[in-house]
């Protein structure tokens, strides 16, 4: 019941206008079992506006966990597509033009160096003479070029598939709001990869090396492999890889030439197994520089990944909390409200 009266000086009611309330506030200080129940009803009350308030909150996170996995799945799909590219465009004669193009035709000449090495053994040592004259010097600014064409073609493939994942991320609220709240430039590749690029096409020269030793043998002391040595080898073994099986017609000699080197200096059965395993390698390097260049997508979504049963567990525990409340009050019978 409401009652309005006059307030005195202290801002108090007359005592007569809340005799009520104070009444019932005397008896229920007296009655331990009246503050149980009020007790135990505002308690339930609250634990149950808890637990429907959980169902909500679960179906958020799983939506968002949901949001989370198309958005990785749109970034993994995009540098996938570009990372065949990547590997094709490497492998398919594309970087035989150009600077490195004349450094390979300038290591082997005119045909001379092929000439003297599938001369008679009789010939080889004296024909050999002049024609590897300046060609350990010949051989490096053929791995600089090698260098310098894949360098630019993986920074090429980074810049594309940054802008592909990005424009595939701002077609989503999410993913726009994550590009757009990125530390990053997402729609660029990052800062660091050509120099990661130089590392690991330099690393890759370096492993072509090692192969041209294990797979040489006992080739390895006879006037035609001395000829070119192992740097030279495995530029060649770099040209026979970037080339491809079906070279374009400009690049066709160039690759033929190659193939016919490695294959007089190892063997055709080394020569080709070098040519696997030095493609394969290749292609591995890429694509672990385009899988970190994809790791900037993931590590602004990381830090709002939740664990994947995140909404289920929410959903059990809220469940959890109906059934002991509900075995509260059947344990306390008509005096709780629990």
């Amino acid at each position: 019941m409401s009652r309005r009266g006059p307030v005195d000086d202290d801002g108090l009611l007359p005592s007569g206008h809340v005799a009520e309330i104070r009444g019932w506030l005397e008896a229920l200080a007296a009655d331990q079992a009246a503050r149980d129940a009020i007790v135990y009803q505002t308690v339930g009350g609250a634990i149950r506006m808890l637990t429907r308030r959980i169902y909500p909150i679960a179906d958020a996170a799983t939506a968002q966990l949901d949001a989370l996995g198309d958005l990785a799945t749109v970034v993994e799909r995009q540098y996938d597509i570009v990372r065949k590219q990547l590997a094709t465009a490497a492998t398919d004669g594309t970087l035989l033009r150009g600077d490195l193009l004349a450094q390979w035709q300038d290591f082997v000449g005119s045909g001379e160096l092929i000439r003297s090495l599938e001369g008679k053994v009789g010939f080889v040592r004296e024909r050999l003479v002049n024609a590897i004259k300046g060609k350990p010097q010949q051989a490096e600014r053929v791995g600089v070029a090698v260098e310098t064409g894949l360098e630019t073609l993986v920074v090429e493939h980074g810049e594309q598939a940054a802008a592909r994942a990005a424009a595939a991320w701002r077609a989503t609220p999410y993913g726009a709001q994550l590009v757009e709240h990125a530390t990053d430039d997402l729609a660029r590749a990052s800062r660091d990869l050509r120099a990661r690029a130089t590392r690991e096409v330099q690393a890759w020269q370096d492993e072509l090396q090692e192969l041209v030793r294990a797979e040489s043998g006992d080739v390895r002391a006879t006037a035609r492999f001395l000829a070119l040595g192992v740097r030279g080898l495995a530029v060649t073994l770099a040209v026979v890889v970037l080339g491809g099986d079906q070279p374009p017609a400009a690049a066709a000699d160039a690759v033929r030439l190659a193939d016919r080197l490695l294959g007089t200096v190892v063997g055709p059965g080394a020569a080709g197994t070098l040519r696997h395993r030095a493609r394969v390698s290749l292609e591995d390097r890429l694509a672990a520089l385009l899988a970190g260049e994809r790791g900037r997508y993931l590590a602004p979504a990381d830090q709002w990944q939740l664990r994947p049963d995140a909404g289920e567990q929410l959903r059990e525990a809220a469940r959890r909390v109906d059934d002991l409340r509900y075995a509260a009050t059947m344990q306390k019978g008509s005096g709780g409200n629990l």
